[in-house]
């Protein structure tokens, strides 16, 4: 999509925050989308795929590459808890909400520790994860009202988007998950972190290697207030480019499950209308003038469960105009679609956006989901391609 445009980088850094000069070509990607967007489990399951494939390296600022990952378990663990008893905590409301009530009461009395504990989150690292509670957590777990609330998760997110169900609910919520999960003596396995929801609250630089190439991927974060910083956030990325040889990308997260997710403020809008805002706005800077695109329209199977969720049938509202009345009439009548043509329903506006605004740059789009394990590859593509456009006699490994 467009045209390469912009030839090799010749420009030398204003500046250097390092002594350090490095004679090989570095791929920069600055990192940016929504706070819902999944950027920070992409960054987790890159650094876990170099734990499985030797071509894959996750790297120190020095190019070495890391091999201790066990600093993070006893952080992670008590994000999954924390996952875990504010799913729990949402679904424990829906039910007063649908007006059911609890089996008996010891569920009921269940039910009060998990929400006592989701208001006290400081308690829960330090909790005692007993056999009782454990056992409780499943009783409520299987309990019918609780097993109808859990049904109607995509409605709630959609109607409230401050309550926020994480993404791997559904792998967590399971009798054998929360008996391996609720244990003094539990370690997280690569899966379980994969899952996990531990958002970004600042910015970070990562560094990793596929093959030859070096990639650094400077993570902006999706808070509002990170957001709002967003030119001088570019401005320090820019200058404190210590590569003398550099190609620089755009990396745009955004999620396509967001389609029928209410803004929280402007309820006429959705998130992924903002998410297509915040991008434009993003590209409009002319600090990233001479940048091309990737982009990664993740959480594909987040985005085909709320189109086969009954809950969510009449949201197709939201990807009418993009898609055509003989498709549309098809899915309000048997609920049948061809996922590439919802795919690229959800999309339009973006790639409305590249076509109309940005027509010269050129743009790498792809459909992911957080835990996709061809997602290194994507930059794999994208480098290769940009070196070959470029250099037509070129050759990648």
């Amino acid at each position: 999509m467009g045209n390469i445009c912009c030839g090799k980088n010749q420009r030398q850094p204003d500046r250097y925050n390092s002594e350090k000069i490095y004679d090989k070509e570095v791929f920069r990607f600055f990192m940016a989308g929504m706070a819902s967007a999944g950027k920070s489990t992409i960054i987790r399951h890159l650094k876990y795929l170099c734990q499985k494939k030797k071509e894959y390296k996750y790297c120190n600022s020095d190019w070495v590459e890391k091999k201790d990952f066990d600093d993070e378990d006893v952080l992670m663990r008590t994000a999954i808890w924390e996952n875990i008893i504010n799913a729990f905590d949402v679904f424990i409301k829906q039910v007063a909400i649908n007006k059911e009530d609890f089996a008996n009461d010891d569920v009921r009395t269940v039910a009060k520790v998990v929400e006592n504990l989701n208001e006290n989150k400081d308690e829960i690292p330090n909790s005692e994860m007993s056999d009782v509670f454990r056992d409780g957590l499943i009783q409520l777990l299987e309990d019918p009202a609780f097993t109808r609330a859990v049904k109607m998760r995509n409605m709630i997110h959609h109607h409230q988007p401050k309550r926020e169900i994480f993404d791997g609910m559904g792998y967590f919520l399971t009798r054998e998950k929360i008996k391996d999960v609720f244990n003094n003596d539990y370690i997280p396995s690569i899966d379980d972190k994969v899952h996990c929801r531990l958002p970004t609250t600042d910015v970070h630089r990562y560094y990793f290697k596929i093959n030859k190439y070096r990639i650094e991927i400077y993570d902006a974060g999706g808070q509002v207030s990170i957001r709002q910083t967003l030119p001088e956030i570019l401005r320090y990325w820019k200058i404190n480019n210590i590569y003398p040889k550099s190609r620089e990308f755009v990396f745009f997260v955004t999620s396509i499950a967001d389609f029928n997710v209410k803004h929280p403020e402007y309820e006429e809008f959705t998130v992924l209308q903002e998410s297509e805002a915040f991008m434009e706005n993003l590209l409009s800077s002319g600090q990233l003038e001479n940048c091309d695109i990737l982009v990664f329209f993740n959480k594909r199977d987040r985005f085909i469960e709320k189109l086969n969720d009954p809950h969510c049938k009449e949201d197709i509202r939201y990807l009418a105009e993009y898609m055509t009345p003989r498709d549309l009439k098809k899915f309000r009548e048997t609920g049948k679609y061809d996922v590439d043509t919802m795919y690229e329903a959800a999309q339009r506006p973006f790639t409305e956006t590249f076509r109309t605004r940005f027509p010269t740059k050129t743009t790498y789009c792809r459909t992911t989901c957080a835990v996709d394990p061809m997602i290194m590859e994507a930059f794999f593509e994208t480098i290769k391609d940009y070196i070959l456009s470029n250099n037509p006699f070129a050759q990648t490994p």
